[in-house]
């Protein structure tokens, strides 16, 4: 059975989950998780712990190896004093997620369900119907978000964090801040809540311990911009201007108060704090590209517009909308072409490899700040061509 994102083959998805969280920093105890060392008394120092569902459907399945993956790394990150049960159920039609106590025992429990994550599967589908690159990011940032925000309720419960206002405010603060490197699964967040907003509040709405769905898709857009203002201009088309002005200082203040909040609970080998981290600046955005290339027969064409790239972890996906021109012995011709990204990869030391129709690219971040990429194209078909691009963010 075929996750139906993209088109795509589960497994893909699933790799490109995983080495989200593995460009986390969660080293060995990542690979821990890989061979499938969870489940009752397997780690006798597990603060959270996966309980696994042998019925669950295709997404379910996905979502909770999302879910295992997000276990090891927040167990490598923080004590807690007592352990804290995960997992994915079938929650008999309802589109929920949630943290609880148990009635009977009193156990910390967190639950998605695979309702939710089966609408998930749909609304990625939907808003990014003209532009697949980002439907598995969609998805994938919706599936950490949501799962790290029951994170940050449990967090909140078995530490007892003090918390000064909306305790819900501070587990969606909590998500962006761990997703806070990761841009278009941030954005793609975002879409939850936009995919749930549009109807008249009700009185129950305004007075829910949830902020409206419309406030939501904008605070993620806004902190996960204030994460990298810079690069990330992008995410913010929609903001106000009088929010965008003040977003840089909010994320500074929610970052510096959950290090604060977490660190007396760190584990000797990491801390979340550690794992969130800007200072690599992840090349998902808009770019201005201008390639030129040659043949030996005389041929050149230049390439030049708009590249807008999608990275998830060390992948790399995206499109193009780009005019090409060619000279061939004087004779000028032009045209407008669309091309798809397809397997690129970004390195931690700037390295960018990716295919868009029959060029290859392989280039490298030019300036500290990430924002420029220079490199050497190599095309193939009825003749091999050469040459060089620049894109400038």
């Amino acid at each position: 059975m075929r996750l139906p994102v993209v088109g795509r083959e589960t497994g893909r998805l699933l790799v490109k989950t995983e080495r989200v969280m593995r460009k986390r920093s969660y080293g060995w105890l990542y690979c821990i998780s890989m061979a499938g060392l969870f489940g009752y008394g397997a780690e006798a120092n597990a603060e959270f712990v996966l309980e696994r569902n042998t019925a669950l459907g295709q997404n379910g399945l996905v979502a909770e190896r999302v879910l295992e993956v997000l276990i090891t790394g927040t167990n490598a990150s923080i004590r807690t004093p007592e352990t804290i049960i995960a997992g994915v159920a079938s929650c008999g039609g309802v589109e929920n997620a949630l943290y609880m106590r148990e009635p009977e025992q009193g156990r910390p429990v967190a639950v998605i369900c695979e309702e939710l994550v089966n609408r998930m599967v749909v609304d990625s589908q939907s808003a990014f119907s003209a532009f697949p690159g980002f439907r598995q990011a969609s998805f994938v940032g919706q599936l950490i978000f949501v799962i790290t925000h029951e994170f940050g309720h449990a967090l909140v419960d078995v530490l007892q964090l003090p918390v000064t206002g909306n305790e819900e405010d501070v587990a969606d603060q909590f998500a962006t801040w761990i997703l806070s490197d990761e841009p278009a699964a941030l954005y793609g967040a975002s879409m939850f809540w936009l995919a749930r907003s549009g109807t008249a509040p009700t009185a129950s709405a305004f007075a829910s311990t949830h902020a409206l769905n419309e406030q939501r898709y904008f605070n993620v857009l806004c902190w996960g911009y204030g994460a990298d203002p810079l690069g990330r201009s992008w995410m913010v088309s929609d903001v106000p201007q009088d929010r965008v002005r003040q977003c840089a200082r909010q994320y500074t203040q929610m970052s510096t108060a959950l290090s604060t909040l977490l660190q007396p609970h760190e584990t000797s080998s990491g801390s979340l704090s550690s794992l969130v981290n800007t200072s690599t600046r992840n090349a998902t955005g808009i770019w201005n590209m201008q390639t030129v290339v040659s043949a030996d027969s005389g041929e050149r064409c230049t390439l030049t517009g708009s590249v807008r790239l999608v990275q998830l972890g060390d992948l790399l996906d995206g499109e193009s909308q780009l005019q090409l021109v060619c000279d061939v012995r004087g004779q000028a011709s032009a045209s407008a072409i669309e091309l798809t990204i397809t397997d690129g990869t970004v390195s931690d030391h700037g390295t960018v490899a990716f295919a868009a129709g029959n060029c290859t690219f392989d280039g490298q971040f030019s300036d500290a700040d990430r924002m420029t990429l220079n490199g050497e194209v190599l095309c193939g078909g009825t003749q091999t061509m050469m040459g060089n691009f620049q894109a400038i963010r």
